[in-house]
């Protein structure tokens, strides 16, 4: 990636819907230019402009887990992962390189809805051999911003209402002008300021995320690490400002500490496990899971 793409996505992370317009007047250069490179990385699945909604924020989600799917058959891992992600309630669904062999992330509006959607995914999706729940105490780190856009947004679906093909059109690019979405809608330019605002009071907001691999990292891992109860806190801050480390969450289960790091190479992943976690103070276990494959990732809505 060249530098003048580093500056335009680092104008779009301060704030995704930026004008081409004041974008080309920062960095010196023509507005063709910026938006014929918007095209191309949106295009490329380079980046993404979003609308997201943090689910806590807004109240949503009151109950947060961490789905540990076990599947017997090697053959069936393919088949649950996607049953998986069709329940809504889930954000997001990858396979590992080891057992469990998928992990999804859910959020339900209360404990006990979290319950009910944990029995229900066990009762109804063949399989599925095992499945353990750890829940999300907190999350002290959530970077959304980086992703693997691989992963489609969901199409806009037949006789949905505008406000659903609304936030469809915007799940697939945020920075589409009033005109072009009222003209694919159907309504009127008026409509759909309404309904943008409804969005924006909801907690709605445009955001941008960039594809991991086109960003240089070639590794996906999930770290899943025990800490002495001790030394939890001192652990989760040490790891706050790490700038390969997606998430860190305090959970419940045998482990306690779940870190999401994007290395570049493998080497850097034995040197951050070397360097962080070996010598993490009051560590007792840990466990690595390379991610090779994500099934779904809803940018749409965070923690």
């Amino acid at each position: 990636m060249d530098e003048l793409n580093r500056q335009i996505i680092a104008l779009l992370a301060e704030n995704a819907r930026v004008s081409n317009r004041d974008v080309a007047l920062r960095l010196g250069v023509s507005e063709p230019t910026v938006a014929h490179r918007v095209r191309t990385m949106q295009a490329a699945n380079v980046i993404r402009i979003v609308l997201q909604r943090n689910v806590r924020a807004a109240a949503q989600a009151h109950g947060l887990a961490i789905l540990d799917v076990f599947v017997d058959d090697a053959d069936a891992i393919g088949p649950v992962g996607q049953a998986i992600a069709g329940f809504d309630e889930i954000l997001t669904v990858y396979e590992t390189s080891r057992r469990p062999e998928i992990v999804a992330h859910a959020y339900a509006k209360t404990q006990a809805a979290l319950g009910e959607l944990v029995m229900t995914i066990g009762e109804k999706i063949a399989g599925l051999s095992r499945l353990n729940v750890s829940t999300l105490l907190s999350v002290n780190r959530y970077l959304e911003h980086i992703g693997n856009l691989e992963v489609a947004p969901a199409p806009v679906e037949e006789g949905s209402t505008p406000r659903e093909k609304l936030l469809a059109l915007l799940s697939h690019d945020a920075r589409q002008t009033t005109k072009s979405l009222a003209r694919a809608l159907g309504l009127s330019e008026t409509s759909v300021r309404h309904h943008m605002k409804m969005l924006h009071k909801e907690g709605f907001e445009a955001a941008l995320v960039c594809d991991a691999r086109a960003m240089g990292y070639a590794v996906w891992t999930e770290l899943r690490v025990t800490v002495a109860a001790q030394h939890l806190r001192s652990a989760l801050a040490s790891l706050a400002h790490m700038p390969d480390i997606t998430v860190t969450a305090h959970i419940t289960g045998t482990a306690n500490l779940m870190i999401f790091f994007s290395a570049r190479t493998m080497e850097d992943l034995d040197a951050f496990v070397r360097e962080h976690i070996r010598a993490m103070p009051g560590m007792i276990d840990f466990a690595i899971m390379r991610i090779p494959r994500v099934i779904k990732a809803n940018y749409n809505m965070v923690l």
